[in-house]
């Protein structure tokens, strides 16, 4: 069922007036309606923490990515080390074409 938003302002503005009639904080309340619904839905939470704790599918944390310059420099080096048989025969390829 969809709210209108006109009702819920309404119902906010109205629930607002009578906790500060009660001396309380709209914040507070809402915070406590908030604690009181998990509290409440405790035991789903928990079967699915196990669920999923279960299944394995926990991912690794990636290997952080040294990202210093010198690293990407060594990258470079490794790239045009094993790309230089393909480059050196495209230079060729290249030349035979224009020969």
């Amino acid at each position: 069922m969809a709210i209108a938003a006109k009702d819920l302002k309404m119902s906010k503005e109205l629930v607002e007036k009578l906790l500060k009639v009660n001396g309380q904080k709209y914040n507070e309340w809402l915070f406590q309606q908030h604690q009181n619904f998990i509290e409440n839905n405790q035991d789903l939470i928990l079967q699915a923490l196990n669920a999923f704790s279960q299944t394995g599918k926990v991912e690794e944390k990636e290997e952080e990515r040294d990202i210093r310059p010198s690293s990407f420099l060594n990258e470079k080096e490794k790239f045009v080390e094993k790309n230089e048989n393909v480059l050196g025969n495209a230079t060729n390829d290249l030349n035979l074409i224009r020969n």
